[in-house]
């Protein structure tokens, strides 16, 4: 039978303008002796056909600077039957791809500077993106801009942009500076900060420094210093300071005055207070006020004797009071001062009456009677019997205020006592006017006996009667 030989027919048909290839093949058939014959040329073979695509990875974009464009560039190719890729096509424009557009960028590539000429040239790079990745075009290229180099010590405030370098001990210092160029208006500065060739002097001064209230004061070497700063002037003759105020080497000698005692009443002896001045300017500077100086001498207080001073206690008997008293040692202090010191019971003052009278109550009492006296009328009986008779006696009761008095202690408000007597110790009573008509005992108790106008006192206090 006849059978499709392809490897008799190597080449295939290509047709661009439809993106297809297609085998060939002959027909072929074997004799008895195993040999191949073909029968036919090589034809087309239309049910197999291979389509054609572009593939970008044998090729290289193509980079149109003038057009500022990057194009994709493809080879077309297909899978013969044999799974092998043909190229049909080499690199050309993919219609698939379109072109992509290129940017210059100085930002991606450094300035190239020239610090002997004193300029810096500017640089670019071509780039473009695709699928949101950066691709470098060309390496970094001259643009063709020159920047003059510029020398830069301070900024538009005229504060120094670099620290100076200052040396105290040699009493100089250096000014650093930086190199700028100014691109499209903007500042840039191409160096960090890097020292002059040449120093300049330092200079001391006071001025500024003159508070002693920030001075160094040594209260045992007994002397203050004052103060200094250092400076250098700038181009424009204006100071640039370089150290903060800080002791020199001048000195000022303390004077020393007391101003008081720090007493220590237990241990019986008192520091001194010291005032210590410095005179600055020919005006006096306190160093320290009124207080305890390194190596102050303990200073002794003085005896003077025992006193005994009331506690404020008491002892009661009735109405005496002995006041109870501390007995201190009196001690003398260096400022003139007493001070006590506590060294038992003193002895006890008194005694002290400290009761008064209270009067709780008075009432009117009768004391006694004025005698009687008769008072009569003619009288006229039957028959004419007529005759002086006797009527009644007049009398009066002699009454007088008693008072009840309790005597009290007016430190514990106890009661010691309770008496009656009459107002200031005296019988000065009054007359009730009375009459009875029996001189009985019984029937008139003030009938003691018949004596006219005769004064009785029968109740005399104390005791009290009520």
């Amino acid at each position: 039978p006849l059978k499709k030989s392809y490897g008799s027919c190597p080449i295939d048909i290509v047709d661009l303008t439809v993106l297809k290839a297609w085998p060939q093949y002959s027909l072929t058939y074997l004799d008895e002796m195993g040999e191949t014959h073909a029968v036919s040329d090589c034809t087309k073979d239309e049910a197999t056909p291979y389509t054609i695509t572009e593939d970008e990875s044998q090729c290289k974009i193509f980079l149109d600077f003038n057009a500022k464009q990057a194009v994709p560039q493809v080879a077309l190719v297909y899978l013969n039957r044999n799974n092998v890729p043909v190229q049909v096509r080499g690199c050309g424009p993919s219609t698939k791809s379109a072109p992509l557009p290129m940017r210059e960028s100085v930002e991606a590539c450094p300035l190239r500077h020239d610090f002997t000429g004193g300029t810096s040239a500017e640089l670019s790079m071509w780039t473009y993106v695709r699928d949101g990745i950066t691709y470098q075009a060309a390496p970094c290229t001259d643009t063709g801009r020159i920047f003059a180099h510029e020398t830069v010590y301070a900024d538009a405030s005229g504060a120094y942009i670099c620290p100076t370098v200052t040396d105290l001990d040699r009493r100089t210092v250096t000014l650093q500076s930086r190199k700028r160029i100014t691109i499209d208006g903007s500042p840039r500065f191409i160096t960090e900060c890097s020292p002059d060739s040449a120093a300049q002097a330092i200079i001391s001064t006071s001025e500024g420094c003159t508070d002693p209230a920030n001075w160094t004061h040594d209260i045992e070497a007994g002397q203050s210093y004052g103060q200094e700063r250092f400076y250098y002037l700038r181009p424009n003759g204006s100071r640039e300071y370089v150290t903060a105020c800080q002791s020199s080497a001048v000195t000022y000698r303390h004077q020393q005055a007391i101003t008081g005692y720090q007493n220590h009443d237990d241990q019986l002896w008192a520091y001194p207070l010291s005032t210590v001045t410095i005179d600055v300017a020919g005006k006096p500077y306190v160093v320290v006020a009124s207080q305890v100086l390194p190596g102050s001498a303990q200073l002794a207080y003085l005896p003077q004797g025992e006193i005994d001073t009331p506690t404020g206690a008491s002892t009661y008997e009735a109405c005496n009071a002995w006041r109870q008293t501390a007995r201190s040692e009196r001690w003398k202090r260096p400022d003139g001062t007493e001070y006590l010191k506590p060294i038992g019971a003193g002895t006890p003052q008194g005694p002290i009456n400290v009761c008064i009278d209270q009067v709780v109550e008075t009432r009117a009492m009768a004391t006694g009677w004025y005698g009687l006296k008769p008072v009569t009328h003619n009288y006229c009986g039957d028959g004419a019997d007529c005759g002086a008779v006797i009527d009644y006696y007049s009398f009066c009761t002699a009454m007088q205020n008693v008072n009840k008095v309790q005597r009290v202690n007016s430190d514990t408000g106890e009661t010691i006592a309770t008496t009656c007597k009459f107002p200031n110790d005296t019988w000065i009573g009054w007359c009730s006017a009375g009459t009875s008509t029996s001189l009985t005992d019984e029937q008139n108790p003030n009938n003691h006996a018949y004596l006219p106008l005769e004064r009785k006192q029968k109740l005399f206090v104390p005791p009290c009667p009520f």
